[in-house]
């Protein structure tokens, strides 16, 4: 199973693409983040669209593969971009030229990374506040196509193992671990039927 889901693996492929280039913004990931007043330049990266759709499910794709695919999540997101000049913050170029500089920095990072299994649904400029703004901002919503792996939920607890006598009978046998309050005692049962 991987380490990661694709979002947080994109996430942090795309934040190292950036910093590693020197663009000057911070990443930041979370469906709290978009609520917090933005000053500066940051990326924030939220699942889902603004309405909190997760994506659709299609057929699995390269099959064969190990571990299997059972489907493929076309995973929805959301990418709040936000650009500020505070040298001219009356300046309305100067913010929308800062905001359009990280948009093309972000997508080139994104397109480098993810280039053939990742879209853009939609871009619009946030326009709720025109009165004494901090910078410009845009609102991008992607999509990612990410591996529904055939695999166990990580670190899950598996079942007890279920184990012959070691005389071939074909009676099933287990020991279980029965617990109350602060003591443990490990119970054999069998599957003998006999009277």
């Amino acid at each position: 199973m991987p380490s990661k889901h694709a979002l947080v693996w994109l996430f942090e492929e795309v934040s190292a693409r950036l910093a590693a280039d020197g663009t000057p913004v911070v990443n930041l990931f979370g469906w709290r983040i978009p609520a917090q007043h933005p000053y500066g330049n940051r990326i924030a990266w939220v699942p889902g669209d603004p309405t909190g759709v997760l994506g659709q499910l299609a057929p699995p794709r390269n099959p064969g593969q190990t571990p299997r695919s059972l489907a493929t999540l076309n995973e929805v997101f959301t990418v709040i971009i936000n650009g500020q000049d505070p040298a001219d913050p009356e300046n309305e170029i100067k913010q929308y030229e800062i905001c359009r500089y990280l948009h093309d920095a972000w997508f080139r990072a994104v397109y480098q990374v993810a280039h053939g299994v990742s879209a853009i649904r939609a871009e619009q400029w946030i326009t709720d506040k025109l009165e004494r703004r901090h910078g410009a901002a845009l609102r991008v919503v992607c999509e990612l196509q990410t591996v529904i792996p055939d695999v166990p939920y990580p670190d899950a607890v598996p079942p007890p193992v279920v184990e012959y006598p070691p005389d071939g009978d074909p009676r099933l046998a287990a020991d279980l671990t029965v617990t109350e309050l602060d003591v443990d005692e490990v119970i054999h049962v069998t599957g003998d039927d006999s009277p």
